[in-house]
């Protein structure tokens, strides 16, 4: 297996099974124009289509076939950072013909990634992946279904992606204003989802706003992004009173491991291949910790071999009544707590994913420790003068409460597992 491109597992538009010209890019409209010819969309649809159907048949492909690890294990691993700086190596030439369509990473732990992916890909990644993540705490979902997409990130406007089943895919950013709620409440209203997907943080908010009756949640939410905890998780579920399913993924990859009926932790995805290596490249037992070494060959343009995502995780076995092999039964490093103005009020770290943006910087950390004050470590591009107190106005007037920021220009350490946001607010 050649580290340039994987050439060896070439795919063409006449292997796939999903029944749409996924050439063109797929439509997107603002939600109340999509609204409005929405329910004509719906009386359209073709014959419906089985969810375990259509997995079955994708799971069937050359593009999802994961070879065993024994034909790769020479194969040097890559990071993250090597991604990022020879990202050529790792295109397969073979699929740059293709439209294609270009994705960054959230920029949680390192410099937002441009990760280029096919239509096939993102087809898969926008309507696909959450109900497969879902289906075995929510087996009732199906393609038709209507999923809720939550983003507190400002950047991200709220839009509609019809898929050809009838259903769609709703991107909607949750302010963290006051009208927020009522806004959101409409919104459930009328868009009726039988899905929400969300991050802990945006859960939590749900939770809260469920207790006082400002909120009621019609249907299941997936929770993906950081790791939430069992008791966290159970206590969304009681304020809630639906079922919170968690799942784990990459940009890079797409869907890793997700929620099992069997309560053995999370199932690791049959279209992934993982490791779990100690610092020697060993293979770790069983409940221990290690380091996560994914293979993935879904995003045909950049299939991923041997790729050190940075997390580690512990692996142990399913129940004896669960045949879906080993489950992720704990995730490291990945617990990420909301920052918090003066007022108490959550203040979301996707906020200041932009700093990259609009100053030459080639890193930062955030880090709270007291309520009302974020601690900034700042990195400048070789050459480059920053003037640090217009950055920190920049995240006073990012931030949608009172805070103060305090910036320091420096060298951010970014060995381990670095985080980028850090909050010591309980």
């Amino acid at each position: 297996m050649k580290q340039c491109g994987l050439s060896e597992y070439p795919v063409t538009e006449s292997d796939l099974a999903i029944p749409v010209d996924i050439t063109p890019a797929i439509e997107c409209l603002p939600l109340r124009e999509a609204l409005l010819s929405y329910s004509e969309a719906r009386t359209i649809q073709s014959d419906p289509v089985r969810l375990s159907d259509l997995i079955a048949t994708l799971n069937e492909r050359a593009l999802y076939d994961v070879p065993a690890l024994s034909s790769f294990a020479a194969t040097p691993r890559t990071t993250k950072e090597g991604l990022r700086d020879h990202q050529a190596l790792w295109l397969n030439r073979l699929a740059l013909a293709d439209e294609l369509w270009l994705k960054y990473t959230t920029g949680t732990t390192g410099p937002p990634l441009p990760i280029p992916q096919t239509g096939l890909f993102q087809f898969d990644q926008l309507f696909l992946a959450p109900l497969r993540a879902a289906r075995h705490r929510a087996p009732h979902l199906k393609p038709s279904a209507t999923i809720l997409a939550l983003t507190d990130n400002p950047d991200c406007e709220t839009v509609i992606w019809p898929n050809p089943w009838g259903g769609m895919v709703c991107q909607y950013y949750f302010s963290d204003e006051l009208a927020a709620a009522t806004d959101l409440s409409r919104t459930l209203a009328e868009l009726e989802p039988d899905l929400i997907t969300a991050k802990p943080s945006l859960t939590q908010r749900l939770a809260t706003l469920s207790l006082t009756g400002e909120l009621s949640v019609p249907c299941p939410i997936l929770v993906s992004g950081a790791d939430i905890s069992a008791v966290a998780k159970t206590s969304y579920e009681q304020a809630l009173g639906v079922h919170v399913i968690e799942a784990f993924g990459l940009t890079e990859t797409g869907l890793i491991a997700s929620d099992c009926s069997c309560g053995g932790g999370l199932a690791i995805d049959r279209d992934v291949a993982i490791e779990v290596l100690d610092g020697d490249e060993r293979p770790v037992a069983i409940g221990e910790f290690g380091g996560l070494i994914l293979t993935s060959l879904r995003n045909s343009v950049l299939p991923i071999v041997r790729y050190a995502t940075g997390d580690t995780v512990s692996i142990g076995e399913a129940s004896p009544q669960c045949n879906r092999g080993q489950h992720i039964v704990a995730i490291g490093g990945r617990l990420l707590r909301p920052f918090r103005g003066r007022d108490g009020r959550l203040l979301p770290a996707a906020r200041f994913h932009s700093l990259f943006a609009n100053f030459e910087i080639t890193e930062f950390q955030m880090v709270q420790t007291h309520i009302g004050q974020l601690d900034v470590v700042v990195q400048g591009r070789d050459g480059v003068t920053l003037d640090a107190r217009a950055i920190e106005g920049w995240i006073v007037a990012r931030s949608s409460c009172d805070v103060r920021a305090r910036v320091r220009l420096d060298t951010v350490d970014t060995s381990g597992k670095f985080q980028r946001y850090v909050s010591m607010i309980d």
